[in-house]
């Protein structure tokens, strides 16, 4: 995950002070996603939660997180909204 976020910020030069700042950012961003989700989700695949997760990261790698919950907000509505349709479905065959 570290080597796909550091490609998508064009970072190429190695330092461990950044790549700790990015495992700080990668964390928070997929607690905060969750939350808004519901449910835990997978950044592993392409998909509407990675590329969030991707956005959050750009957004306090430039110290504008303030703006990532405005700026995305139909996608982090939508992403809830996804998230309540599988556990619906879920619950619907059990």
């Amino acid at each position: 995950m570290l080597e796909d976020i550091r490609r998508y910020l064009q970072i190429t030069y190695e330092d461990e002070d950044t790549d700790q700042v990015l495992r700080g950012l990668i964390e928070r961003g997929k607690q905060i996603i969750d939350d808004y989700a519901g449910t835990p989700q997978d950044y592993d695949s392409e998909g509407m939660p990675r590329q969030l997760l991707f956005d959050y990261v750009r957004y306090g790698r430039s110290h504008a997180l303030e703006m990532f919950e405005i700026n995305f907000r139909h996608d982090l509505i939508a992403l809830r909204e996804l998230a309540e349709e599988k556990m619906n479905e879920n619950q619907d065959t059990d």
